[in-house]
């Protein structure tokens, strides 16, 4: 039975090939603003109350006008299915059983329906990236309203993707190619390399589905990380409200 936080990061690394958990577990070149979100979130401190009535305590809040249990949210990351096949949906619905918001990255390997489906009742965010092509951020937009997500998270702080010197280590590219050392990897990590041959390769279902494509983990993959609309600022015309 794991019990922390770190507790499941060590049966992740034990269970994921090193490119997968460093992919997951790694920032951008040395990781220094990983390290100073880390710092920053250990400066917060409770500060206990005594002699206070505490028989009836409550962690639940309200993000824009909905309830939630606690003041957090299951944060968008892309690639999920590399971890676990329909990760996304089964994060929804981890996220809906504990009455917090799940928010779905631009970047998932399920499609928006399918999580919804998966998590009906749960309050489900669509995290976007505007790419050039506005087109597919409008049909990310009107297909997520019509299935009923509730709130909109709007990425601007990345105009260019990170360099991740993990990734070019460890040769992580999108679609994977085999070579001697991910063999290795592979089978080193047998249940990991199974639940892959049958569930398949990740795809970035959404972008697929916005664009009208074929699922092609390559191309769409190149898409999102050269195509950011680097224009976007904030100030919008009349005709892009």
């Amino acid at each position: 039975m794991l019990s922390s936080v770190a507790e499941y990061r060590i049966a992740a690394r034990r269970r994921l090939p090193r490119l997968a958990f460093d992919y997951l577990d790694g920032g951008a070149e040395d990781g220094h603003a990983l390290q100073r979100n880390d710092d920053a979130y250990r400066q917060w401190l409770f500060k206990p109350r005594v002699l206070t009535d505490v028989s009836r305590c409550s962690s639940a809040t309200r993000f824009f006008g909905r309830d939630a249990a606690a003041p957090m949210i299951v944060g968008p990351t892309g690639l999920n299915g590399l971890f676990w096949p329909r990760a996304d949906e089964l994060l929804a619905q981890a996220a809906s059983h504990a009455a917090l918001p799940f928010v779905l990255s631009t970047a998932s390997t399920s499609l928006l329906e399918d999580v919804r489906a998966a998590a009906p009742h749960g309050d489900l965010w669509m995290q976007l990236y505007v790419q050039q092509d506005r087109g597919i951020a409008e049909d990310l937009m009107r297909r997520a309203s019509v299935a009923g997500y509730s709130t909109l998270v709007l990425t601007v702080d990345v105009p260019v993707h990170g360099k991740r010197d993990h990734d070019t280590r460890n040769g992580f590219r999108l679609p994977l190619r085999l070579s001697p050392r991910l063999l290795a990897d592979c089978l080193t990590h047998p249940h990991w390399s199974w639940q892959m041959t049958r569930s398949g390769s990740p795809q970035l279902k959404n972008i697929a589905k916005s664009v009208g494509e074929r699922a092609d983990l390559s191309r769409h993959a190149a898409m999102l990380s050269r195509q950011m609309d680097l224009t976007l600022g904030r100030t919008l015309t009349r005709s892009q409200t």
